[in-house]
């Protein structure tokens, strides 16, 4: 019972500490709690169709099982390219696309890194506590070096897709459609190559490769940081056209707030003579 304890507990609370950064981070506008919440369920129930199906087809599939558990060279990349990173990426991606285009708490660029890592780190959770549980007996320093590459690197990758995802919801805006869909395709090509760079270093586990893993992580995680850090400050909005006629409104308010104002100047400036 008490190990059951301990391995929720190291997938749940780099989560955590996690998911506190990015929103303590939202300087302009907080989110909705029940967004974000519902954002985080919406990644476990992306991690749940990217466990079962892979699972089905092995199964049913024969062909899919023979690619799937291949060691040559071009196995290795169609399956890590296309099965695992295409795969996961396209289902989060969907479901960031099919909640939050047209809500209306989206309208800043930081909110689309929110709820794109929102989601990400509920996928992340929930395929740390399923892998912990179908190795337990691997060894708890084995567990938890998966929970600490697993769930920062699906927090960067959820980082560059809502940077881009935002890119893409600010030009559709603006009526760029194509610049829009450019965009579109980075918030998914990108978060796809690093995700299948990732797990390539992971597939053969030599110095080199080691070596060249942590290099890679550490770029990532620093351009990821250093990307919210620079975000968060910015009030930059989505849409331009909102906020001209904000300003628009604040001038019309402060015109009549003159005109009401000018007749009193007028009396005062008479009794003063």
């Amino acid at each position: 019972m008490f190990r059951i304890f301990i391995i929720l507990a190291l997938c749940v609370l780099p989560s955590i500490a996690v998911l506190y950064y990015i929103y303590q981070k939202d300087k302009i506008e907080k989110e909705p709690a029940h967004l974000l919440a519902l954002l985080f369920v919406e990644g476990i129930v992306c991690a749940t169709i990217a466990l079962i199906v892979p699972k089905v087809l092995i199964r049913y599939v024969p062909y899919y099982k023979t690619i799937f558990t291949t060691t040559n060279v071009f196995g290795n990349i169609f399956k890590n390219l296309v099965l695992i990173a295409a795969f996961q990426e396209i289902i989060k991606w969907v479901i960031n696309y099919s909640t939050i285009w047209k809500n209306k708490n989206f309208n800043h660029v930081y909110d689309s890194i929110v709820y794109s890592t929102f989601i990400a780190i509920g996928f992340a959770t929930y395929d740390c506590i399923i892998y912990s549980f179908e190795n337990a007996n691997i060894g708890i320093q084995h567990i938890l070096s998966n929970i600490l590459t697993t769930i920062p690197i699906h927090a960067v990758l959820g980082i560059f897709m809502g940077y881009y995802f935002a890119l893409a919801k600010k030009e559709d805006l603006n009526n760029n459609k194509k610049v829009a869909n450019k965009y579109k395709f980075y918030s998914l090509g990108i978060p796809i190559i690093f995700h299948f760079i990732y797990n390539l270093c992971l597939v053969k586990r030599k110095y080199y490769t080691f070596i060249a893993f942590i290099i890679y992580i550490v770029i990532l995680y620093i351009e990821a940081i250093r990307s919210v850090n620079e975000l968060s400050k910015v009030e930059t909005m989505l849409d331009n056209s909102s906020k001209k006629n904000q300003a628009k409104d604040n001038k019309d308010e402060i015109n009549i707030n003159e005109l009401f104002e000018l007749p009193k100047k007028k009396d005062d400036e008479k009794k003063n003579s």
